[in-house]
C-alpha cells in the first residue's frame, strides 16, 4: 500500500510485481537451495 500511496503507483499491479518477486525468490532460489541443503546434511554437518 505505501508504494501505492508515495509513488502514486496503480496498487494491483504493485501487487502482482511484490508477489511475483515472492514467487522468484522462494520457488526458483529458496526451493533447489533447500534440496541441496537437504541431500548435503551430513557434509554440512548439520544432523
Amino acid at each position: 500500500i505505501y508504494l501505492h500511496l508515495l509513488f502514486n503507483l496503480p496498487y494491483w499491479i504493485t501487487v502482482l510485481y511484490i508477489g511475483i518477486g515472492e514467487i522468484i525468490a522462494c520457488y526458483i532460489l529458496g526451493y533447489p537451495l533447500l534440496i541441496l541443503l537437504i541431500k548435503n546434511k551430513d557434509r554440512l554437518g548439520l544432523r
